[in-house]
């Protein structure tokens, strides 16, 4: 190759390399000039707005106004904006409530309202940068489940050994210890509880119950219960 040749080749790559360098310098303008998002309404504008759109009736209304309030208490009244996820979750949890500390699902309930203005918030042009409530609700969510399972907790509608002796020896109406005892010996559901029918139940042949667990427009989901042989279930069941 002669001289000629390589300084064409060597031309064309600085020619190349000026190129190059031009399109970087024009994309660094374009993110200096990227458009800034426009200052946010206040918040008791972005509330009102909020609802004024949702347009909830009063007694859906009033839950998710007190959600918001003692949301914004927790926070300073800081700019919703700009709130961040560990802010939402240091609210749920240590908002001690105005009389006395709330339960887990109330908080979960509180969230939830929360992060239903977050999901408006994130519609406007103002719009925070991501819904802080919607992570900081599943991650304390998270968090308390974690926590009753370490420490083997009862949660729920879920009783005690002890507590259920405490009932059976109580002074309850036949029908509804007779409840109690078939829903302990057999595991039925509270849906297949209600449900049941004189006709589901073979204390005969089969010793067990056909459960409804679950019902459709089509279709009936039904499982078989054995029955314990007890002598208290059966007269139960009678």
């Amino acid at each position: 190759m002669d001289d000629d040749a390589i300084g064409e080749i060597v031309g064309e790559l600085r020619d190349e390399l000026k190129e190059l360098r031009q399109e970087n310098q024009q994309l660094r303008e374009e993110a200096d000039t990227e458009e800034v998002k426009p200052p946010a309404p206040s918040n008791d504008e972005i509330v009102e707005s909020f609802f004024s759109e949702k347009n909830y009736a009063k007694s859906s209304e009033r839950p998710k106004r007190f959600s918001i309030k003692y949301y914004r208490s927790h926070i300073d009244d800081n700019d919703l904006r700009d709130v961040t996820t560990g802010d939402a979750l240091d609210f749920a949890n240590n908002w001690t409530g105005e009389s006395e500390p709330p339960k887990r699902a109330t908080i979960l309930t509180y969230l939830g309202n929360i992060k239903v203005l977050y999901d408006w918030m994130m519609r406007h042009e103002w719009d925070p940068d991501e819904n802080v409530v919607d992570d900081a609700r599943d991650r304390y969510n998270s968090q308390n489940r974690s926590q009753i399972k370490r420490s083997r907790q009862y949660s729920g509608t879920v009783i005690k050994p002890e507590e259920y002796l405490q009932l059976m020896r109580s002074n309850m109406m036949k029908r509804a210890k007779s409840f109690l005892v078939l829903t302990v010996k057999t595991g039925l559901r509270r849906k297949e509880l209600v449900s049941l029918k004189v006709q589901d139940l073979d204390l005969e042949k089969q010793a067990c119950i056909t459960a409804l667990r679950r019902e459709s427009a089509r279709h009936e989901f039904r499982r078989i219960v054995p029955i314990r042989s007890s002598s208290m279930t059966r007269r139960c069941l009678r």
